[in-house]
């Protein structure tokens, strides 16, 4: 495989928290036969951004559950207690995307977050992307890139 193609994959795959390389679950095979029709359309360079936005995309049709729509995403349990009463418990979904921090660096970054210096921030604000969440997503996902191949992981 590319390495270009590998290394894009594993970053697309450590943004998708619930994705499964192994592809034991259905989601996931079901990511795996989108990617695969994608990627023998041969239209987009999976070495792209615009390859893997495509594929979210197309997900976002078939798993309309894995992608929020920027409200709160819930998941419900019922459970019944001992006396017959169902409880609904509600467990909060963990964010999509690279994650923002703020404060400094006093801690090593996750493999899914990117710093955002005040340069960076004043940069994304001044070339109007930081208000819109798909192409600050993007920007970011760049940074991250650039950090990781220039050491400054």
């Amino acid at each position: 495989m590319d390495p270009g193609i590998a290394a894009a994959a594993r970053e697309w795959a450590e943004d998708h928290e619930w994705y499964d390389p192994n592809l034991r679950d259905a989601d996931s095979r079901v990511a795996k036969a989108i990617e695969d029709q994608l990627y023998n359309e041969g239209r987009l360079d999976a070495r792209t951004p615009e390859y893997w936005d495509e594929l979210d995309r197309r997900l976002k049709r078939y798993m309309p559950h894995r992608y929020g729509n920027g409200q709160r995403n819930v998941r419900e349990d019922d459970d019944e207690d001992e006396g017959g009463e169902r409880e609904v418990r509600r467990e909060e979904r963990r964010p999509r995307g690279p994650r923002i921090t703020t404060g400094g660096r006093e801690r090593p970054l996750k493999s899914n977050e990117v710093y955002v210096s005040a340069e960076r921030k004043k940069a994304l604000q001044d070339a109007n992307v930081w208000d819109d969440p798909k192409l600050r997503e993007r920007y970011l996902r760049q940074f991250r890139r650039y950090d990781r191949e220039h050491g400054r992981h």
